[in-house]
């Protein structure tokens, strides 16, 4: 019964990672969409990952595949500048807490889709691309919590 259990487990976890040559990683993509009826410039990095910086027009998304090592040190960030409004806000887009929050969600391709959505009021999260508002949509920051 034990070998099953193991069997099942590795089975399930092979579905969401892979094997390279740093080791276990899990497979994500993350979305970062503009849904303010301004242009916005956002700017995204790792530590050994640089994004770009990007000027989203309504609507428009920015999207970034990437892996995370077992031992879950990855993180990004993204700042945010809305200059019609003269706002603008940083914080981490992914670390180890959005892992657990985006890991198993399996786009359909074997990737864990994580979602941002800057709107008039904030920054919103979601593990599905699902309509606004909706239940699965979280207010996490807004423009001036820093």
């Amino acid at each position: 019964m034990r070998n099953l259990f193991l069997f099942l487990l590795i089975i399930q976890t092979t579905k969401f990672c892979s094997a390279n040559d740093d080791g276990l990683t899990f497979s994500f993509e993350m979305h970062v969409q503009n849904g303010i009826n301004d242009p916005i410039w956002v700017h995204c990095a790792s530590k050994n990952d640089e994004i770009g910086e990007f000027h989203l027009q309504p609507g428009q998304e920015i999207k970034w595949d990437f892996n995370v090592q077992f031992f879950l040190k990855t993180m990004y960030f993204c700042h945010f500048w809305w200059n019609q409004k003269k706002l603008d806000n940083a914080f981490e887009v992914f670390n180890k807490s959005y892992y657990y929050k985006c890991s198993h969600q399996d786009g359909g391709n074997g990737v864990n889709p994580c979602y941002w959505l800057a709107k008039p009021d904030g920054f919103y999260f979601a593990t599905t691309n699902g309509p606004f508002p909706g239940s699965d949509w979280t207010l996490v920051h807004t423009w001036t919590d820093k």
